[in-house]
C-alpha cells in the first residue's frame, strides 16, 4: 500500500520537468533496488522479474499521451533510453520548445529574480 501511495505522489511526465521527473523515478528505483535493470537495454534472465517491476513502475509514472514513445521498450533501460531521446535538452522538440518560451517571456508585473529565474 505504500509503494502505490508513492508511486501516486510523483507528478507525472511534462514537456518542462523531465530532469525532475528522471530523477525523482532514478531515486525511486533506487529505493526499490531496481535501477541496476536500467543501466543497459538488455536483461539477463535472472534480472527478468526485477526489470518487470521497474518497467511498471515507469509506465505508472507517465500519463497516457506519452506511452506510444515506449510501447515497444523491452526493457525499462530502453524505456528510459527512448524518453532521453525524445525529452533531453539536446533533442530538437526541446530546442524549439525552449525558443518558444524564451521569444515569448516577459517581464510583465514579476519580480527581477522570478523573471531571472524564468531566463
Amino acid at each position: 500500500m505504500a509503494s502505490e501511495t508513492r508511486v501516486s505522489i510523483l507528478p507525472k511526465l511534462t514537456n518542462e520537468n523531465y530532469a525532475n521527473w528522471k530523477f525523482r523515478v532514478q531515486c525511486l528505483l533506487e529505493e526499490k533496488k531496481l535501477s541496476e535493470v536500467t543501466k543497459t537495454i538488455t536483461v539477463k534472465e535472472r534480472n527478468k522479474e526485477d526489470d518487470a517491476k521497474a518497467r511498471s513502475l515507469i509506465v505508472q509514472c507517465i500519463p497516457d499521451r506519452y506511452l506510444d514513445i515506449i510501447k515497444d521498450s523491452n526493457t525499462a533501460g530502453d524505456m528510459l533510453k527512448k524518453l532521453d531521446e525524445v525529452f533531453q535538452r539536446k533533442s530538437v522538440f526541446s530546442k524549439l520548445h525552449l525558443r518558444r518560451k524564451l521569444l515569448s517571456l516577459k517581464l510583465g508585473d514579476n519580480k527581477m529574480e522570478e523573471y531571472l529565474y524564468k531566463f
